[in-house]
C-alpha cells in the first residue's frame, strides 16, 4: 500500500495488455477469411461510394460545358480502371 500512482497504474496496466494479446491471439485463430465474392462485393461497394462522394464534392452550377464533359470523361476512365 506504499506505492505511488505509477505502480498503482503499472499493477494495472500490463495484465491488461495481456489480455489484449491473449484476446488478439484468440480472434486470429477463430476469425474466418472473407471469400473472394466477399472480397469484390465489398471493392464494388466502396468503388460506388468512392464515386458518390466524389461526385457530391462537384459543383455542376459552376462548370461550364468543356469542364463539365472533362469530368464526367475522367470519372468514366476511372469506373473503368476498378472495374478492371
Amino acid at each position: 500500500m506504499d506505492g505511488n500512482a505509477l505502480s498503482y497504474l503499472y499493477a494495472i496496466e500490463w495484465p491488461v495488455f495481456a489480455l489484449a494479446g491473449i484476446f488478439a491471439w484468440w480472434m486470429l485463430l477463430h476469425t474466418e477469411a472473407a471469400t473472394p465474392e466477399e472480397r469484390e462485393e465489398r471493392r464494388a461497394y466502396e468503388a460506388e461510394q468512392r464515386f458518390a462522394v466524389q461526385e457530391s464534392k462537384r459543383r455542376l452550377d459552376e462548370e461550364d460545358d468543356q469542364l463539365r464533359a472533362y469530368n464526367d470523361y475522367l470519372a468514366e476512365q476511372a469506373r473503368a480502371d476498378e472495374r478492371s
